[in-house]
């Protein structure tokens, strides 16, 4: 008969101060989890808390994050807290790496039309701005474009990014786009 793994007897016993005790807990707890998907992701996501919120772990709360997103690619609250930790700590290429791989996996869950487009261009902005990766920055705008056509941020930073390839005609067929989609003169830039 396999007991209940709930921590939350155990929690109830700790001091409140004592978060490295209850992180030792929780590692024990993930040990005794074996095989069983939603324990495991519960402890997990206690202990990218703890080891987060409490401990000032970033890198212990990086891992742990991540373990989520082994089991469950499509968990948007794993792959926003690592990318929001990737951040932190100006670990660009990782955070490249997670919005790719959720990106990836987001076809197999129920993302919202907006959270993609939000996630590629969050993703061409890393691209461009971090990783110096114009490529990769075009690839997602050109995505959203293909889904929102008159997403006038997503054609602005496509039009740049054209321009510093020297690909004028790109270029310019991007701004013309903004100025013909834009419905206020403030819009259009004029």
């Amino acid at each position: 008969v396999r007991r209940s793994l709930s921590t939350a007897p155990l929690l109830a016993q700790l001091d409140l101060a004592d978060w490295p005790r209850l992180q030792e807990v929780l590692h024990k707890s993930l040990e005794a989890a074996g095989d069983d998907t939603a324990e495991r992701l519960r402890v997990l996501v206690l202990q990218a808390q703890n080891a987060e919120s409490h401990l000032a772990r970033r890198e212990v709360a990086m891992d742990a994050w991540r373990q989520v997103l082994a089991i469950d690619p499509t968990d948007e609250r794993a792959a926003d807290h690592l990318a929001a930790l990737y951040t932190q700590a100006e670990r660009w290429y990782d955070l490249a790496e997670v919005l790719r791989e959720h990106l990836a996996a987001s076809p197999r869950s129920p993302v919202t039309a907006d959270r993609r487009v939000a996630l590629l261009v969050r993703l061409a902005e890393v691209a461009e701005g971090k990783l110096r990766d114009a490529d990769l920055a075009i690839e997602c705008l050109t995505e959203v474009l293909e889904t929102h056509p008159s997403h006038g941020g997503a054609r602005l930073v496509l039009a740049g990014l054209h321009e510093q390839a020297g690909d004028w005609d790109q270029a310019a067929e991007a701004l013309e786009r903004v100025a013909a989609d834009a419905g206020t003169a403030e819009q259009r830039g004029t």
